[in-house]
């Protein structure tokens, strides 16, 4: 309900009358005051205020544990970046979910009408994602690297538009999940390896990383060996891990950067963005 008020009216019900009055002063239950010349008020405007339940900064956000309906966790970690407990397209912890190429938002066996690449490798008669090459890779306009139409640093590469981490529109984390979530950049990632304790263990049945806080060993997260898709079928499963960073290489803008993960080893490299790897989401507070 909102009800506007004459200047006039205001200062009468105050007991004070527009002809004698030159300021209207209005006093805070804080204890200050705010003053204001009558000439240059044209009305005073009472409404009630609105209530922030109904339009919450963060929809969807349960208990400081979950951002649309997907759970999260704080390790702790020097940029205050919260990690996901799930991939994108999982339905568990040590579920794999699904696999992307890098800047694409739909996964393997999933329609994607706007890349006119997945319809000619399919006969002309399907816009599933079914192989990752470059000949079905959304931002190149031919079958090689040497054609990209978007993210390129490198003429040699195609056309140039030093895009150098991905856009919204085109992270599978915030057009999967929602806009609280969004894929880790490459320094993030980083940050993840050396500021967290790595224990290679199986969960049932699904070989992976747990991956402790240092300051407190109750909080962790489990990253799957996912292994990925490329020209054939799934690689490298139960043995390798792959999780897409939203980063360019910049000086090879053919690859983006992504972390890498088996039994004795965690490190972080660039690989052909066509590829299919595992997507790990995180957020800010």
């Amino acid at each position: 309900m909102k009800t506007k008020v004459i200047v006039a009216a205001a200062l009468i019900a105050f007991g004070v009358t527009a002809a004698s009055a030159q300021t209207m002063v209005v006093n805070l239950a804080n204890g200050s005051k705010m003053e204001f010349k009558t000439s240059e008020v044209t009305n005073v405007e009472f409404k009630e205020a609105e209530n922030k339940e109904d339009k919450p900064d963060n929809p969807v956000i349960d208990d400081g544990q979950f951002a649309n309906g997907h759970e999260y966790v704080d390790l702790d970690l020097p940029s205050g970046t919260l990690w996901a407990t799930m991939n994108v397209g999982a339905e568990s912890p040590e579920d794999y979910g699904n696999y992307y190429a890098w800047g694409e938002t739909k996964a393997y066996g999933e329609e994607d009408t706007s890349n006119a690449h997945n319809y000619s490798y399919n006969g002309n008669s399907s816009y599933k994602k079914t192989v990752y090459d470059w000949s079905t890779y959304k931002w190149c306009s031919a079958s090689n690297s040497r054609s990209f139409t978007k993210y390129n640093t490198n003429s040699n590469y195609g056309t140039v538009d030093n895009k150098k981490v991905l856009e919204l529109a085109d992270d599978a984390a915030y057009v999967n999940w929602g806009e609280n979530w969004r894929m880790p950049t490459d320094a993030e990632m980083q940050e993840l390896k050396s500021n967290c304790t790595w224990t290679w263990t199986s969960i049932n049945g699904n070989n992976g990383y747990k991956v402790y806080s240092k300051k407190d060993s109750s909080k962790y997260i489990f990253l799957p060996a996912a292994g990925y898709r490329g020209t054939g079928s799934l690689s490298d499963f139960g043995s390798y891990g792959y999780f897409w960073s939203s980063s360019l290489k910049e000086s090879y803008p053919y690859g983006a950067c992504y972390l890498r993960f088996y039994s004795s080893l965690v490190d972080w490299n660039f690989r052909n963005r066509y590829c299919g790897q595992s997507v790990r989401p995180v957020r800010r507070q």
